[in-house]
């Protein structure tokens, strides 16, 4: 399985052996990552142990919320892949991925993903000890989250400066998701029996409305001449 993330501009990938054995990871620090960029990288890292796309038994990835570029590539990415190589997909949720990294040192307490987005907002899913979402992934604004957060909850957040006001009342810690995350939870997935997406059932998760979103009947670009 290869798996990737860079829904929050850090990129990570890792490949594994059918049984979720590592056999090669890739990072890079953050940038606005490019489709074209993301297939060089995840080609690097197929062609040095010795395998071609067509050689993959499935895909996973991280699909949001988070950066929209990183988010918006990574789907296309995944889509080619799948079409081109015939293999399936699991999309895993950045805030599930993140709540992952955390939950090891949650010590079976919940676990209480936090992202922070624009506009005073923060991408908010909470999580059983046992994985299971307690909640379907959410957009609130910072006024919001004590009412949504379960007292006991480990809170885990790529920035825990912007939580301050949290500090007090709940515990919280410094965390990214990452692929390995990503590809755990899709190997999880795959011993029960699920079987992945095809291609172009992928959809981004971005919880609210792109920056870049024109108004409705008119282009972003008008057209000249």
């Amino acid at each position: 399985m290869l798996a990737f993330e860079c829904s929050l501009q850090r990129f990570t990938a890792l490949l594994t052996d059918r049984d979720g054995a590592e056999r090669a990871t890739l990072e890079r620090g953050p940038d606005a990552w490019r489709g074209e960029e993301i297939v060089a990288l995840l080609d690097r890292l197929c062609r040095g142990c010795g395998l071609a796309w067509t050689d993959l038994e499935a895909l996973a990835l991280a699909v949001g919320p988070g950066s929209f570029t990183g988010i918006r590539s990574a789907v296309a990415v995944a889509r080619g892949l799948a079409l081109a190589a015939s293999l399936p997909v699991y999309a895993v949720g950045t805030l599930e991925a993140l709540a992952s990294v955390g939950a090891k040192a949650a010590n079976g307490a919940p676990v209480a993903a936090l992202l922070p987005g624009k506009r005073g907002q923060f991408y908010l899913q909470c999580f059983a000890a046992d994985g299971t979402a307690l909640a379907p992934p959410a957009a609130l604004p910072a006024a919001a989250l004590p009412a949504r957060l379960p007292r006991e909850a480990l809170v885990v957040t790529p920035d825990p400066a912007k939580l301050r006001d949290l500090s007090g009342r709940w515990e919280i810690r410094a965390a990214l998701p990452d692929a390995r995350a990503v590809a755990a939870i899709a190997h999880g997935r795959r011993q029960t029996g699920e079987r992945g997406l095809a291609g172009p059932h992928i959809e981004p998760l971005y919880l609210r409305a792109a920056d870049a979103n024109p108004r409705a009947g008119r282009p972003l670009v008008a057209p000249t001449g």
